[in-house]
């Protein structure tokens, strides 16, 4: 019988990676309850190069070696970070009491000591410009949705949203695009966003290589099929289809990686820097910081914990640092 999903054993090829392998196990077997359990592994997971470079557990760091990996966690907002910290809280708590005491000064390390803005220069866009540049080869005008997908997420569309979209709710007008979908309405006005949207609609069909034929299909979708259509003479009787479901393709540029910059895509990343950017286009022309409420609508989130509006407004602060984007007012 398979072990229970969610549980130290269900996730034992994972932890047994993790430094001090042994030791995180008996941590998280009293984790095991609460949610998001797999979010605790995978802050583990991500820190445990760091600890293999200092030869050091969480609990034997110092405060700036602790700080050091939690920058180096790659998140893209202080909402994510809140949550990694506390995980590290969680695990500083065991350790004082079943290995040895954590200075106090190590075990109130807060979020608010990251410094993201290194973070975001590196893994975050200023704006669309660096996307249409990389990979010459992913070309929308070919039925490529890379590129398509990283605009959405710009905008805020979530995958389940983009997959759900369809053509009678995008509207392409002489100089943007209007999306009325039903959980998400806006206004692209980006030249390069409408550029790439509309030479993604365009597609019909593209010649494939070994004489085959990538053709367009699902029109009912924006983000439509592809289906590869092999030649007569490729094999005996009718033609061969192959189909390219949206499903793996849209899994397939999740996070994908420019090998002529090396620049890493990852759809969250791109829905945080969008967000940013509204946000500071936002202030810049209404010449002050933006309100609660209208960080609710910017974010189309129901945000209302004081601390997660915190943790954004000092995100957009770091985002400002890290492009040099100084305020207007």
């Amino acid at each position: 019988m398979p072990p229970k999903k969610g549980t130290v054993e269900s996730l034992s090829n994972v932890i047994d990676h993790l430094y001090e392998p042994d030791r995180k196990k008996e941590f998280l077997k009293t984790m095991e309850a609460e949610q998001k359990f797999r979010d605790r592994v995978t802050t583990f997971s991500i820190l445990a190069p760091h600890e293999r470079e200092l030869q050091k557990d969480i609990g034997e760091m110092t405060r700036k070696e602790l700080c050091d990996g939690l920058a180096d966690l790659g998140v893209s907002s202080y909402e994510t970070l809140m949550l990694k910290v506390y995980h590290i809280h969680k695990y500083l708590e065991w350790y004082s009491e079943h290995i040895k005491p954590v200075p106090i000064h190590i075990y109130n390390i807060s979020w608010q000591d990251i410094d993201l803005a290194p973070v975001f220069h590196d893994e975050l866009i200023q704006d669309l410009r660096a996307l249409d540049e990389d990979w010459p080869k992913r070309n929308p005008a070919n039925g490529d949705l890379y590129k398509p997908i990283f605009v959405l997420s710009w905008y805020g569309f979530g995958l389940q949203e983009m997959c759900r979209l369809s053509r009678k709710e995008v509207a392409f007008r002489s100089d943007h695009v209007e999306i009325n979908a039903t959980d998400h309405c806006v206004r692209i006005d980006d030249p390069i966003a409408v550029r790439i949207l509309g030479d993604y609609d365009s597609f019909t069909e593209r010649p494939a290589s070994g004489g085959a034929v990538r053709v367009r299909s699902n029109n009912s979708w924006f983000l439509y099929d592809a289906v590869r259509i092999l030649p007569d003479e490729a094999f005996k009787g009718d033609k061969q289809v192959v189909p390219t479901t949206i499903s793996s393709r849209i899994k397939a540029a999740r996070f994908h990686q420019s090998k002529e910059v090396q620049r890493r895509y990852e759809i969250q990343s791109l829905r945080d820097a969008g967000i940013y950017n509204r946000c500071i286009e936002f202030e810049n022309a209404k010449h002050r910081p933006v309100t609660d409420e209208e960080i609710r609508r910017i974010t189309d989130k129901e945000i209302r914990d004081a601390r997660r509006l915190q943790a954004f407004r000092l995100s957009v602060q770091k985002y400002r640092e890290a492009f040099h984007l100084e305020p207007t007012w």
